[in-house]
């Protein structure tokens, strides 16, 4: 019994410590520098525009739950450092100001989405595991 219970510990402690390193990372905040008030259209203006409509924009996949859940550490790891892509359609016709600050803007927050998803679902497998009894495949201490 008392085996059963140092490896129910190590695994709280692992997931306890997979939460805060995970959330830790996600949780720096992201400042948008705005520009100073121009009197005229210019390019600061249109990088304005465009990282405040990728951030509007920036869409999380739902699907990096499953990442999180089957790759555990690794699947938010790949969560947060695998750049979306975003889509064109609001790019068409914009300067090369706005399609770059829109790109960044949409990357960062469609990333950091995806890692919260990816800890959402390695989060969801530790707490079933953990209430489940832990991972323990063998009985034979019937002591």
């Amino acid at each position: 019994m008392r085996r059963n219970s140092r490896k129910l510990f190590v695994r709280c402690v692992a997931a306890a410590l997979t939460a805060v390193l995970s959330f830790g990372i996600l949780s720096a905040p992201i400042y948008a520098q705005q520009p100073a008030t121009p009197t005229t259209p210019s390019a600061g203006d249109d990088c304005f525009q465009g990282k405040m409509a990728g951030e509007q924009q920036g869409r999380g996949n739902p699907l990096w739950l499953l990442g999180g859940a089957a790759c555990g550490i690794f699947g938010i790891g790949a969560a947060y450092f695998i750049k979306p892509t975003p889509p064109m359609g609001p790019l068409m016709g914009k300067s090369s100001a706005y399609v770059l600050c829109y790109t960044e803007s949409y990357q960062n927050k469609a990333r950091n989405q995806n890692a919260e998803y990816a800890c959402g679902g390695c989060l969801m497998v530790d707490i079933v595991v953990i209430a489940s009894g832990g991972l323990n495949t063998s009985d034979s201490n019937s002591n």
